[in-house]
């Protein structure tokens, strides 16, 4: 066979959808392989398409096929090139240099494709998670001016698209919303759905629109998906938009389908049967618990059926270990939505505590040293402040580590580009130096290298490593289940009435930036995330110029993007030295005032109850100013400064 009659067979074997015969189109890979150069365009796209519609992924072939593709690009006729990039997205393929090279292709070709060709195009490159701004642009306008030609999957599909690339373009939202308002009555479940979860990632309110999906959604509840009905829950709680009717639909439609399976299951139904009333998966069930519990929609029975599916899976999800982590987030994500809906209870904790545990004996190593001597210290309020990390505490599960200002705790690359003086002050790489050989949770990245939490880079304090993935995963159940204590000082400007303490600051948080759009940054929206934050105390000082400025005992009950220091800047008390959110940064207090003071955690080796005296910088600022009066003074001697 020749390269045409390579590539004509598994074409005609892919449009019969004949995928039972497994040694034939191995050998017709392998054929491939051995002709790829002689490939043209268009064999080359009929045998990706082949092997991409019958779901078969043979490395070695998509390899080939792509090197030559990545030569001959610019030979490619606008099908060609649509269904190449379509099908390699199929099949979760992604070579970053074909890529590149096909981008630049479309946008000199984008004005003659088909319209299906566009759909699958924009489609495909962010299935493969692919920014490329001038594609980007050229797709958007090419899909403005076709979406009155498009049907309901292909109107649906390129809103996924361009939500799922973060584009929030205005005129292409606008010109979508009412394409989709003019096919409504058209939509199936699945395309309710899917647009629903597009507006809801972009976090754009485009309520008549919104209303539309609600009323068909709450008309047709019965045909979505389990997946279907999760994502119409968490885009409703995404957007907090308020419709109880549609939210009690939901929570019917879920109890019944997972009612249904339950039966199916005690009466042993045909598996076909089985499938077509499946289970929720994982993210299913916990993004519908969020949903629900972040609404403040009580409905137990709803909670209850939820709980009542995770219990038996849980154990085979935290055991899958090629999901990248994924069950093990989705299990805290239902055990910190059951505590934000006040229905956790001990019996679920200890199941999930349970299937983690299992999952980290399989990949901690079986001895694991405690931290070397050198590197612990005892700090006191009289000692000086060590510029390097060291430990303060630690168990088996867990390190405290002493953060100095400066030093990066976060793994996001935003803030590990912002500049620093001499050296790398990166934590991750401080572990690496000094656990990498004995702990390999150091290097695994997709675990943040065993960092717990995060602290801003200019904060300094306490915060929490794990040695292992028993202690990374015993520690963030803590912190999911919201039974980790955390104290933070933080000193602002103006002065906090004491008649107004304790202050309660629930204002959502929304999370900007990042990657490309810069370093990331938090505001508050109506669109953000639930966030707590709770002045429990405040001492009042008086500056160098006799402003008013008070030092406040702080703690935290969500752990958002610099949540202290949005709270605080939207109470109008901005953090000394954080000119981010509006603090001033005066000659006596370079870097902004703000320290992890306290922490409690109990994990699976015992408790640890850590306080970090305050470093020397900011006391040498608090010496700067002077106490409103002998009130003040009582207090802040109570609280051993």
């Amino acid at each position: 066979f020749d390269a045409l009659h390579i590539s004509s067979t598994a074409w005609a074997f892919a449009r019969l959808a004949v995928d039972n015969h497994e040694k034939l189109l191995e050998r017709l890979a392998l054929a491939a392989v051995q002709r790829t150069s002689n490939f043209d365009p268009r064999q080359m796209s009929n045998m990706v398409w082949a092997y991409a519609t019958l779901a078969l992924v043979h490395l070695p072939l998509l390899d080939g096929l792509a090197m030559r593709a990545r030569e001959i690009i610019d030979s490619f006729a606008p099908q060609g090139l649509s269904n190449i990039v379509w099908s390699f997205a199929k099949l979760l393929y992604a070579d970053e240099p074909l890529l590149a090279a096909s981008a630049s292709q479309v946008v000199k070709l984008v004005d003659q494709f088909e319209d299906q060709g566009v759909v699958n195009t924009v489609w495909a490159f962010a299935k493969l998670e692919f920014h490329d701004v001038p594609l980007i642009n050229a797709m958007s306008s090419a899909v403005i001016c076709r979406l009155p030609k498009f049907n309901p999957r292909w109107l649906c599909n390129t809103a996924w698209a361009f939500a799922a690339l973060g584009v929030r373009d205005a005129p292409l939202i606008d010109a979508i919303s009412g394409a989709a308002m003019t096919k409504m009555s058209k939509f199936n479940s699945q395309d309710l759905a899917n647009t629903l979860w597009s507006y809801a990632t972009l976090c754009v309110h485009e309520i008549p629109l919104i209303d539309a999906v609600a009323a068909a959604a709450r008309a047709s509840i019965r045909d979505f998906t389990s997946q279907g009905l999760s994502n119409i829950a968490w885009a409703v709680a995404t957007l907090e938009y308020s419709d109880s009717q549609l939210m009690a639909t939901i929570a019917d439609a879920v109890v019944a389908k997972q009612a249904m399976f339950n039966f199916q299951e005690l009466s042993n139904t045909s598996a076909a049967s089985q499938e077509e009333l499946s289970q929720f998966s994982s993210v299913d069930l916990a993004n519908t618990a969020w949903a629900f519990a972040a609404l403040g929609f009580e409905d137990d029975p709803l909670l209850d059926a939820i709980s009542a599916s995770a219990l038996p899976q849980c154990r085979s999800w935290c055991l899958q270990l090629d999901d990248c982590g994924a069950s093990v987030v989705n299990a805290l994500s239902l055990v910190e939505a059951f505590e934000l809906a006040g229905k956790l209870e001990d019996e679920f904790v200890d199941a999930v505590a349970s299937a983690l545990a299992e999952r980290a004996a399989l990949l901690d190593p079986e001895e694991m040293p405690g931290p070397p001597q050198e590197l612990v210290l005892e700090m006191s309020a009289q000692s000086q402040s060590p510029v390097q990390p060291m430990v303060l505490d630690w168990n088996p599960d867990v390190f405290v580590l002493w953060k100095p200002p400066g030093w990066s705790a976060s793994t996001a690359q935003d803030e590990d580009l912002l500049p620093t003086s001499g050296s790398s002050l990166v934590l991750r790489d401080w572990l690496r130096e000094h656990f990498g050989r004995q702990h390999p949770i150091v290097h695994d990245a997709s675990v943040t290298h065993g960092l717990v939490h995060r602290l801003d880079r200019q904060t300094s304090g306490a915060v929490l490593w794990a040695p292992s993935y028993r202690g990374l995963y015993s520690a963030r159940l803590q912190f999911s289940a919201r039974r980790v204590q955390k104290e933070y000082l933080c000193l602002v400007e103006g002065r906090i009435p004491q008649d107004e303490l304790p202050l309660r600051l629930q204002a959502p948080l929304l999370e900007r930036g990042g990657g490309e759009l810069g370093p990331s940054r938090s505001e508050v929206s109506d669109m953000g995330r639930q966030a707590f934050t709770e002045v429990l105390d405040a001492v009042s000082f008086l500056g160098p110029e006799q402003q008013s400025l008070s030092l406040a005992k702080v703690r935290l009950h969500t752990g958002r993007t610099h949540q202290i220091r949005c709270h605080m800047s939207n109470e109008g008390h901005p953090l000394v030295g954080d000119p981010v959110y509006g603090g001033s940064v005066p000659a006596w207090c370079q870097r902004q005032w703000l320290h992890a003071w306290k922490l409690r955690i109990v994990t699976s080796s015992g408790p640890l109850n850590v306080e970090v005296p305050l470093p020397s910088d900011l006391k040498a600022a608090l010496e700067r100013l002077s106490l409103e009066d002998a009130v003040a003074r009582a207090k802040l001697s109570s609280w051993g400064l």
